[in-house]
């Protein structure tokens, strides 16, 4: 089944804290095994020279990881079925089958940041708490006036409402040089909103196209900018989940995943992150991430100096930098000092996702299953939605 951002971020970053303990002397300031030079980034300012690392998996895996994210080989991949069975996920959206009849196949292809299912958690949990969540609210959503959504915000790492953030809302899977459809505050002390809301939410009306992207907008000490690409929209009188994340958690966040002494996230690089789902919307066990500079068709290699890219994918619960690939439990990545191309000297240039992994058995190597161009903010949080769309023969 799929599952929100908002089944995983408290225990991520919980979690976070434990492993880069465990794995501080894995990656340090830098690798000298990789023989770098100083890679794409220039070096760190230690004596040690840092550089590209390699792009498969080093088949090393850390002590302790779970066998499903940290093989030597690529699985097939799988999707997490009734009692933790392992079953074949729903390809029929890319192979023009009917469909795995193994997948649990009834979650829809939502389900994220910004997702258009609620993740189970319900809303007076989700409203009360945090620091700027305000005052608890009923336990049920309202009923929007006809032809109108919900919008949520919450917390990245707590789940708890977000109240009187301002939110921008765009139609389709973009944002850049688009003029949002939607502005709202979220309804909070300052913002009363309609009396039917609970906190950290606005009605929008519904959009002509079937996805959505948004912006929630800095508030300064509460919390950063977080942006996401690509959520899906229900059914009125549906409900779309966004996030954001406050500035302390936005560089724990940065600073695990490029673990280097005295470093800082960079003004011009930002956070990719995102599940990888098949056609049902299940977390998918087995994929692996890509990132290409569409220019130039190369992948962008990931390194360990200060401005290189890192990846890191989940085991069954935490961000986990042995990992080889996605976990069917936990079907998340994340990439760290991704350029971005949203704004400033880079706007424009062109950056490539795409997701590789195995359907089936007679598949001796990756396939490529989904891709999509992205826009990357920089120094936020950026959560995009890849659905499987490369069709397979």
């Amino acid at each position: 089944m799929a599952r929100s951002l908002a089944a995983w971020t408290s225990v991520f970053f919980v979690g976070m804290g434990l492993v880069a303990l465990a794995c501080s002397s894995d990656e340090g300031g830098s690798d000298p095994a990789t023989g770098g030079t100083g890679g794409t980034g220039g070096g760190t300012g230690g004596a040690t020279a840092c550089g590209p690392t390699p792009l498969g998996f080093s088949g090393e895996c850390k002590g302790g990881a779970p066998e499903q994210c940290c093989g030597a080989a690529m699985p097939v991949m799988k999707v997490r079925g009734k009692n933790d069975a392992l079953l074949d996920p729903d390809w029929s959206c890319i192979t023009g089958s009917g469909g795995s009849s193994g997948s649990g196949g009834s979650s829809g292809s939502g389900g994220s940041a910004g997702s258009a299912t609620d993740g189970g958690t319900p809303d007076a949990a989700a409203d009360g708490g945090g620091a700027d969540a305000g005052a608890p609210d009923a336990a049920t959503d309202a009923a929007p006036p006809s032809s109108q959504n919900i919008f949520q915000v919450e917390d990245f790492s707590s789940g708890n409402a977000v109240v009187d953030i301002e939110v921008e809302l765009f139609e389709g899977e973009a944002i850049v040089d688009k003029t949002p459809f939607h502005t709202a505050f979220t309804k909070g002390p300052l913002n009363a909103g309609d009396p039917t809301l609970n906190n950290g939410q606005f009605f929008f009306p519904h959009p002509s196209s079937k996805y959505i992207s948004y912006r929630v907008k800095e508030k300064p000490g509460v919390a950063k900018e977080f942006v996401g690409f690509g959520e899906e929209v229900p059914a009125v009188p549906g409900k779309v989940v966004g996030n954001t994340l406050s500035p302390d958690l936005y560089l724990q966040l940065a600073t695990f995943v490029v673990p280097l002494p005295g470093w800082s996230p960079p003004d011009d690089l930002s956070i990719l992150t995102g599940p990888v789902r098949d056609c049902s919307g299940d977390d998918v066990g087995g994929a692996r991430v890509r990132y290409f500079d569409e220019e130039t068709n190369t992948e962008v290699e990931p390194g360990s100096c200060e401005r290189d890219i890192r990846y890191v994918y989940f085991d069954a619960q935490y961000p986990n930098p042995k990992c080889a690939y996605t976990d069917y439990r936990q079907s998340l990545w994340v990439i760290a000092n991704a350029p971005a191309n949203a704004a400033g000297p880079n706007k424009g240039h062109k950056y490539r996702i795409e997701y590789w992994g195995r359907l089936k058995d007679s598949d001796t190597e990756a396939v490529k299953f989904a891709e999509k161009s992205i826009e990357v903010y920089a120094k936020t949080v950026n959560v995009h939605q890849i659905r499987p769309n490369v069709p397979q023969k």
